[in-house]
This record gives C-alpha cells, structure tokens and sequence, in this order.
C-alpha cells in the first residue's frame, strides 16, 4: 500500500516537472517575432504578420499576402511615414487594417491600390501626399478614419465631382469641407466622418435618421452654422472634454474658454426626449422640438391640429399656406418634406408618449 502511494507520488512529481519545463518553449512560440523579407520588415504575432516598415523601400511597394507562412493583416501605424521613396501601394485582400498614418507625409506617393477584403484605414492615413491622384475604395472598407485625404489631389478632384461638396463612399460622408449653404446629408449615408465638414460654409445642415453617430469635431470651426436637424431620436454625440472642461472639443462646436473660439448656439431641431434635446440642454444650446408649432415647448393636441388644418387647407382645399417658414420645417415631423395627416398623427402620438 505504501509502495504504491509512494510511486504516485513520484509519477506526479515527474509530470509537474516535465510541465514546468515545457513552460519556456510556450513561452518563446507565443512571443511576437519580428522578420525582415524582401527588405521590408514584419511584426509576426499570433498567427498573424505586421507590415511595419522596410529597410529598404521599393518604389512600388506590392506587400505580400503572405510571410513566413503566415497571413499579412496589418499595415502598422507610421509604417511608411515621411518615406520619401514610395512611388504606388498595391494592398492585397489580406490586408484587413491599414493603422494610422501608415502613409502619411509619403511625398512621391501617386497611386494606391487597395484590394476587395481591405476593412479600416485609420485616421490621416495619406495626409498631405501631394502627388497622390488616384486612389480605388474597395466595397469591402467600412470604416475611414479622420483626414484621411486631406490636402491630396485625388480629394480635390473628388470635391469637384461631388454633389453639393459632400464626398461619399459605401455611405461613408468622408468629407464636406467645401459644402456651402444648406446641407442636406443624403439618407443613403449610415457613417460620418469625424472632421468631415471642418471650417466648411455651410449654413444649415440636415442629418438623417439613418446616421446614429456624429463623431468628435465633425463640424468644427463652421462659424456660419446657424442651424442642425437630427432626424435619429437615439443618435449618439460624442464630446471629449479635457482639462475640466477648459478645452471642449464637441460635434457642432470648437471653444477654448482661454483663447476665445467659436461656439455654436444654435438652434438644433429634433424629436422630443431625444438625444439631440439631451446634447442641446448640455452645451446650452437653443432647441427646437419637431412637432411644436406654437413654440410652448411641448407637444400638444393644438400642435396635431395646426399640422392637420396646414394639411388640409394646402393639400386638400389647394389654399395658401398660414404657416411660417419655420412652422413648416416643425410640421414635417417625419422630414420627408412634406406635411400630411399622418404628421399631424405622429405630433398627436408625440404628445400621448410624453405623457406616459
């Protein structure tokens, strides 16, 4: 009985100590590698390789799909800054994340290739490569970072083909900077792009309900906005404050309270109990509540009728409208610019939900 206990005992002493000497060996293989092939140089980590610079620049940089065996996913950040050699990019579709600024300041850089799989590049990706003039937007990329283009030509000549200044791809507004005016945003777009319309003139801007998320800065240092509709009750709006507070860097307005700035006031028009209400009370911020026809700051059975009587006398009795300009843009409650019954229905309901 001893004896046996005893060469237990053993047996698992021996199978401790052989894991403990396993213990380097995993450790070594689960440590990221770094490679360098064809003069370029890897990050090789779970499986999975970095392009994160070279030792020596190609003037056509093809990267691999492939190195050591393993997919390229990642074109790092920094990874070509500054290079002054690089001349076109061909990305292959295993590439899914080109990182921040991997190609930013290539001076010489005219053309880019990116392949169908290619996901996120991230912010000022290719900012001011002043020789880049053309660039393709695979279907596959979903996601593009702030000031990706910036002061490149191909941005230029995109700004110059575009629809009232706004360039858009795979429902991406990735820029407005020379929209003007009035501002529609199509409903076709589902993404803006943070800094999309930074210093631009525009002077009233519609945002539809198809956008859920108006990033930091997104209209920065517009010193003649004078007016923002929300379609999206729920859409989110992102502010980073800093300082305490001193420096706050919001989606309608830029303001250092220790250097002056530029603040926006107003008024922003949306749904009652929406996040734009709720956005708007934060930054004192005049609002706007669709819906409210006599200006009381609520919905009420009076508002519904104004609608439906503004309804009746245009639509149905081919009369005049009594209403403002104003007025009418609040009568609209679905934004599909027009008033109709249904409008009238949905102040009327706007009132019942408030007051459960």
């Amino acid at each position: 009985m001893k004896s046996k206990k005893l060469l237990q005992l053993l047996t698992a002493a021996v199978m401790l100590l052989s894991s403990l000497m396993l213990l380097p060996c995993l450790s070594v293989s689960a440590a990221d590698q770094e490679v360098t092939v064809n003069g370029l140089n890897y990050t090789i980590s779970n499986g999975q390789a970095t392009l994160t610079g070279a030792t020596k620049t190609p003037v056509n940089l093809v990267v691999p799909s492939t190195v050591n065996g393993v997919p390229v996913t990642k074109i790092g950040e920094d990874a070509f800054y500054e290079n002054k050699v690089i001349e076109t990019v061909s990305v292959p579709s295993s590439v899914k994340v080109m990182e921040a600024e991997a190609f930013r300041y290539c001076e010489n850089l005219t053309k880019v290739t990116m392949a169908e799989g290619v996901q996120s590049i991230g912010p000022v990706q290719f900012y001011f490569c002043q020789k880049l003039k053309e660039i393709n937007i695979p279907k596959s990329l979903t996601s593009i970072g702030s000031q990706c283009f910036t002061s490149t030509p191909w941005i230029y000549d995109q700004r110059e083909k575009s629809k009232n200044g706004l360039v858009i791809f795979n429902n991406i507004l990735i820029d407005g900077a020379e929209a003007t005016g009035n501002c529609k945003i199509p409903e076709t777009v589902t993404q803006i792009v943070s800094n999309a319309f930074i210093n631009s003139e525009i002077y009233q801007v519609f945002i539809p309900k198809s956008v859920s998320y108006i990033p930091p800065g997104t209209f920065s240092y517009c010193k003649k906005l004078a007016g923002v509709t929300v379609a999206n009750p729920n859409c989110v709006f992102a502010c980073m404050e800093k300082n305490k507070g001193e420096d706050v860097y919001c989606c309608f307005f830029n303001i250092a309270t220790s250097t002056g700035g530029f603040n926006f006031s107003g008024p922003m028009r949306g749904y009652l109990g929406s996040t734009a209400q709720a956005y708007a009370e934060k930054h004192h911020v005049w609002f706007n509540i669709q819906g409210d026809i006599d200006r009381d700051g609520m919905l009420t059975p009076d508002d519904a009728n104004l609608v439906l009587i503004e309804y009746l006398t245009v639509n149905v009795m081919n009369g005049a409208s009594t209403m403002t300009r104003e007025q009418a843009k609040s009568a609209d409650y679905d934004f599909d610019d027009k008033i109709t019954a249904d409008d009238a229905n949905s102040v009327l309901f706007g009132y019942l939900d408030a007051l459960m």
